[in-house]
């Protein structure tokens, strides 16, 4: 190959793709060439690499955050007063917890989601809920609006 063309690219690509498929099957991956780029001397694409069998954040959803969250800190989805934990998002540092009460949406940290949905067991990992450490909480928690 003296350089690169549209016409000999999708060729380029097919052995490519053959090549990925046997060092995939040899570790147990699937590697995919995605987009590619190219000038007369030079081709650039990005390469997407997957464990066989297992999902992406975004293949398992925001029920997969919820449960693994409710697992480290030791939650039940019902609260003690009739509240709903319904997610929980990865970008929210401050209130990451979404729960449903009474019809309406909140969000919550992690201190007030442990006092709310925490299955009652002492757990070393556990900050202390004394009325003061909650009271700042408290005062923050958030209505959710739509669209938010």
């Amino acid at each position: 190959m003296d350089n690169f063309t549209k016409q000999n690219l999708p060729i380029f690509r097919e052995e490519l793709q053959a090549f990925f498929k046997e060092f995939g099957a040899k570790h147990g991956i699937t590697l995919k060439a995605n987009t590619m780029r190219f000038e007369q001397y030079s081709v650039r694409f990005t390469v997407e690499a997957r464990i066989n069998g297992q999902k992406t954040r975004d293949e398992r959803g925001e029920d997969h955050a919820l449960e693994l969250r409710m697992e480290t800190n030791n939650l039940q989805f019902e609260g003690k007063n009739g509240e709903k934990l319904t997610g929980y998002s990865y970008n929210a540092q401050k209130y990451p917890f979404i729960y449903t009460k009474n019809g309406k949406q909140y969000k919550c940290g992690h201190e007030y989601a442990r006092l709310l949905f925490g299955k009652g067991e002492k757990d070393t990992n556990t900050p202390s809920t004394k009325s003061n450490d909650v009271s700042d909480e408290t005062v923050y928690i958030a209505e959710l609006k739509a669209g938010c």
